[in-house]
Formats: structure tokens, C-alpha cells, sequence
């Protein structure tokens, strides 16, 4: 083993043997790599006749100064650290296994192996800080490791110690150091490496001990400081018990979502896809079996066309969220291959299945459809809307955004176990109230004409449809859009 492990400690004698100690005993860690710190000679005696087996160094008090020597005296440039609190009861691990229920997987982990995987993906990436997930929560816990700006807890971490990134600066002796460390090592190497699949578990807010002990009392103070030192790079939340909890800005480039396009494979189909502004990953629609048909109610006039163009909707719809959720693909957009994009949009923001485009349509009467989408008061704030169903429903899905494949597995089952029979998949979407967001400005329009003329697949053009609004299908509406240099 090439790297040393640092605990510094201060009044903490049993509890040191019962928690880390112990916890790395557990994980089969030789001794002999194992260095604590104490603060002056009278803890060194303490904890010599304890633990007289390991290397006892005495170091100085108080958080800031014990870290500074740690790493600016004791260490050389250049050596691998593993630092770690002195309470620390166990490393919980997530379960691996993604198609098993989320649960803990504490028996299998190796720790030794993965300290070597952290320092490996260090030098791989060029990092020279790595953690672990914050937050007891197999839930939240991803099995990912992440090199971008990411906070790495003071609980326990590992650096290839560069002196002047593990400098501690800011504030007094209970400085926020993990929050330092952290930027400090972002602005020095681009990001850290950090295990997602893994959480130090310790009691936060023990009174006996410990080198942080009055952290509480100065946090106000030195989050002051350290705001004055990188006033960019965090912000700050105040939590209803006034408690101010820091959150690392995110600087992560954002990457477009995948575009999954449905389309027939029919000579119009191919012309409409080579129209499409956009890079997308084909879809083919699907014939659903002659059964299929047993699942809906169509009115008693309805054409065989139009029945047909219905049921593979629906169930191409269905086989997308399918392919989605089989392959556990987040963050993507589900187009028809009418649907052209016009404005970029913040993916990010969106949490839950979305409408990125549509139109809004009387809540109760189609009769009165056509007076209301000329005359009603619905405004949409910018971003992410929540769809208020006594006020309007929707129809179209020419484009829906996904954002993880859980979530799109939950509507999949919904539709799958409803009792009601089915129909359009929009309308039989929204009346059953199982899409409840909508974005403005939609990202994308509906166009389904061309030189005037009708390229629907299914029947009458429904035209240009924008910002959940239908413009018309005339020629010169379509020439007001594809005229513009975003669709160019």
C-alpha cells in the first residue's frame, strides 16, 4: 500500500478504538499505516497507553491548525492520504446491483479496494482530491463515480497531498475546511473524483471531543470568510430553522438530452424525418397485435384508418417508454416527426415528466374548445409549470421530456394496470391526470404541413401549433416559421 491513513483526534480516546479504529480493523487495514494526530503531550500519553501499536504524532489544537500540519509539515509533497474523522462507525455501501430494490450493501464492501479504485481514478483523471456521498441515503446514492465540482465531506477523503491545495485559509480554527478543500481543489484541477455508491457514517453533533468541537458556535463567522475568499463558487440556503447550509454552485456544462424521434417507415415518414432540424435516434412506429384493439373504445363512426393510426400510436408510445426504461436511459426527449425545435430549454430544472409542447384546451367541453383557445386567461411562468387540470387539459405528444427512466417506468405501469379503456394517447393521457408538468416556452412546434399541403400521416393537418397555441395551417403561417434561422 502506497498511501497513509490520518486521524486526528482530540479527547476521543475510547471513542476513537470503538468507531474508526474498529471500522478499519473491520475492513482488514494494517496498522502500520495508520498515523493519528493529537494536539499536545498530555493527549499523547492518553493515547499512547491506549493504542501503544500505532504511530502517535502530536500535531497542534484546533481544526484548521491540525490540518494545516498534517499536510503542510507532515507529509510530503506528492503522498497519498486517506483522512478521517474519528468517529466514524462504519463505510456503508449502496447496493450495485441497479435491477434489485435500492438497500445497503455493507457486507460486500471491500474497502481497501476501493481506497486503491479512489487514488487509481485520481491519476487516471487528474485529480488529486476524492470523497464520498454526503448523505446516508441508499435512495439519493447513485452507483457512478462523478470528476466534476462536487463537494467532497470532511468525514473521510484522500488526496495526493499538493501542499498548496490542501492549504487551509479561511476563517479561525473551525473553519468550514471541507467546503475549502473542496473549491480549492476544483479551481486547481478542474473537479474531484468522487464515489457516489459509498457514505462514512458518523453522529453528527457529538458534544465530547473531537477537533471541531465548537464548530457551531463560529459558523456564521466563517462562512463569511469564506464567501470574502470565493464568493462565486457557493451559495447559500437558509434552511426554516435558520440553519445555513452551503451548496457548491454548479458549473457542469449542460448536455442536451437525447432526442428519441417516432416515425413510420413510409415515404412520408422519411420525407418528414429529413425535414427535422435536430439530431435524433429513429423510432420505429409499430403495428400493435390485432387484439390490441380490445383495449380501446372508439366511437361507433370511427374509419379503420384512423383506428389503426391510433392504436400504433398508442402503442409506439408505450414501446418508447419501454426502450427507455429497458435500458435505463435518463434525460431524454420523445418526439413525433412533426416536431421541430425552436428554443433551447433547462433540462436540469426538469424533475418529473414533462410537456415540452402541446396544445391547452377547455377543461370539460370540446364544444367550447375553439372560443377558449381564442379567448382564456392562462399564463405560464417561464420554466416548469405545474398543469392545472380545472383550468384547461392538453392535447398532442409530438414532444415529452423523460427525465430518468424511474420516472418513465412509473407512467409506463400507470398506463399498463389502468382499467380504463384507452384512446388517443394524449387525451388518454391527460384525462387521467398522468402527466403533470408543462415547460414554457415550448422548446419545440408541431408542423405537419408543407408548401400548404397536408403531410399527416393520420388525417386532417393539424398546423403549426406553438407555445401551446394553434397558428393555423396556411402557407403563410409555415413560411412565418420555417423562414426562421433557427430552422434553418
Amino acid at each position: 500500500m502506497d498511501y497513509r491513513i490520518a486521524i486526528a483526534s482530540y479527547n476521543r480516546v475510547k471513542q476513537l478504538g470503538e468507531k474508526t479504529l474498529a471500522t478499519l480493523e473491520n475492513n482488514n487495514i494494517p496498522k502500520d499505516i495508520i498515523d493519528i494526530f493529537v494536539a499536545d503531550k498530555n493527549q499523547f500519553d492518553e493515547y499512547k497507553q491506549a493504542y501503544p501499536e500505532y504511530n502517535i504524532i502530536i500535531a497542534k489544537l484546533g481544526k484548521k491548525s491540525a490540518q494545516n500540519f498534517i499536510f503542510q509539515e507532515y507529509y510530503e509533497e506528492g503522498q497519498k492520504v486517506v483522512y478521517m474523522d474519528d468517529d466514524i462507525e462504519k463505510v456503508r455501501m449502496k447496493n450495485p446491483r441497479e435491477w434489485e430494490d435500492s438497500c445497503w450493501a455493507d457486507d460486500e464492501l471491500d474497502l481497501k479496494i476501493e481506497i486503491e479504485l479512489a487514488f487509481k481514478e485520481c491519476e487516471k483523471h487528474k485529480k488529486n482530491l476524492w470523497g464520498l456521498y454526503p448523505v446516508e441515503n441508499h435512495y439519493f446514492m447513485k452507483n457512478t463515480i462523478t470528476y466534476d465540482y462536487r463537494f467532497c465531506i470532511g468525514v473521510l477523503f484522500g488526496v495526493i497531498n499538493i501542499k498548496k491545495n490542501m492549504l487551509l485559509t479561511t476563517g479561525n480554527e473551525y473553519c468550514i475546511d471541507d467546503f475549502e478543500r473542496s473549491i480549492r481543489h476544483y479551481l486547481a484541477d478542474g473537479g474531484v473524483v468522487r464515489l457516489n455508491y459509498l457514505h462514512a457514517k458518523q453522529k453528527y453533533g457529538n458534544p465530547v471531543g473531537g477537533i471541531g468541537v465548537l464548530e457551531n458556535r463560529e459558523r456564521d463567522y466563517n462562512i463569511q470568510e469564506l464567501q470574502k475568499e470565493f464568493p462565486d463558487l457557493f451559495k447559500i440556503q437558509i434552511k426554516k430553522s435558520g440553519f445555513k447550509q452551503l451548496v457548491l454552485k454548479d458549473f457542469r456544462q449542460k448536455k442536451p438530452p437525447k432526442i428519441i424521434v417516432l416515425s413510420m417507415e413510409t415515404p412520408v415518414g422519411e420525407k418528414r424525418r429529413k425535414l427535422l432540424n435536430y439530431d435524433y435516434e429513429w423510432f420505429k412506429s409499430i403495428t400493435p397485435e390485432k387484439d390490441f384493439e380490445d383495449k380501446f373504445n372508439f366511437r361507433y363512426n370511427t374509419s379503420e384508418k384512423l383506428k389503426k393510426a391510433t392504436m400504433s400510436c398508442f402503442a409506439s408510445h408505450i414501446a418508447i417508454m419501454k426502450y427507455i426504461v429497458d435500458n435505463k436511459i435518463d434525460d431524454v426527449v420523445v418526439c413525433e416527426d412533426d416536431s421541430f425545435k425552436v428554443r433551447d430549454f433547462d433540462n436540469k430544472s426538469i424533475k418529473d415528466i414533462c410537456l415540452l409542447a402541446g396544445t391547452i384546451r377547455h377543461p370539460t367541453s370540446w364544444a367550447k374548445d375553439k372560443e377558449f383557445q381564442k379567448n382564456n386567461d392562462i399564463v405560464f411562468d417561464d420554466g416548469v409549470n405545474k398543469i392545472d387540470y380545472d383550468k384547461y387539459r392538453w392535447t398532442q405528444t409530438f414532444a415529452i421530456y423523460y427525465p430518468n427512466w424511474e420516472k418513465t417506468s412509473e407512467l409506463l405501469n400507470n398506463i399498463l394496470q389502468s382499467k380504463k379503456k384507452y384512446c388517443h394517447i394524449d387525451i388518454f393521457l391527460s384525462k387521467n391526470k398522468l402527466i403533470n408538468y408543462l415547460y414554457y416556452p415550448t422548446p419545440f412546434i408541431h408542423c405537419d404541413i408543407m408548401d400548404g399541403k397536408s403531410i399527416s400521416q393520420i388525417g386532417d393537418s393539424q398546423g403549426i401549433i406553438d407555445n401551446y397555441k394553434n397558428l393555423g395551417k396556411d402557407k403563410k403561417t409555415f413560411d412565418s416559421f420555417f423562414n426562421k434561422e433557427e430552422l434553418k
